[in-house]
């Protein structure tokens, strides 16, 4: 009693699924860092769609693949959405959408040497801005954090000194080396 066969006796019909686009979840990345946002495709390839980035259509996307990475950086929260997919055999208008928020940067201010003019050894001193507060780490030299204020140890004069600073978003890390000598300040 299919209606189909009804009209076209003995012709099989074949119902297809819709082809659909799975963006992963809304989530955070750091500001400017290359990214790939990986996109599967259900349905019958070779696909072809169109994906914009924040309401700024991008160039078609033809692949015989069931997934796709989409390689940008960001330097604002942006929006991506996938439509107009097409498989072998249908097409898709209305697929997904994903949300990107950025981690906030963070940067190192007021960096310092300063001479104990008696010993003649250095100390290197700095403050953490931006970023995510409270999950500061400086690894390298020895010194000691408090709050965003970092104090390194005495170093002799004409010592190496080095920093690698970061945060908890895990964005770049920081990085603040040299050597100094106490016998050229005044």
């Amino acid at each position: 009693q299919d209606p189909c066969l009804s009209v076209s006796i003995g012709t099989p019909i074949v119902f297809r699924e819709l082809p659909c686009a799975g963006l992963p979840s809304d989530f955070a990345i750091c500001e400017n860092e290359e990214t790939i946002i990986r996109t599967s495709l259900l349905g019958n390839p070779p696909f072809s769609f169109i994906y914009q980035i924040n309401n700024v259509a991008q160039p078609i996307v033809n692949t015989g693949l069931t997934t796709f990475g989409i390689e940008e950086s960001f330097n604002q929260p942006s929006q991506i959405i996938i439509s107009n997919l097409n498989d072998n055999y249908c097409s898709n208008e209305n697929l997904d959408t994903l949300n990107i928020d950025l981690f906030p940067d963070f940067s190192v201010e007021d960096f310092k040497i300063e001479c104990e003019s008696a010993t003649q050894e250095f100390r290197v001193s700095f403050n953490i801005t931006g970023g995510l507060p409270n999950t500061f780490q400086v690894e390298g030299d020895m010194g000691t954090l408090t709050g965003n204020t970092f104090e390194s140890q005495l170093f002799a004069s004409n010592s190496n000194f080095n920093f690698l600073i970061f945060d908890g978003n895990n964005c770049d890390t920081i990085v603040r080396s040299g050597t100094f000598d106490c016998s050229c300040t005044t």
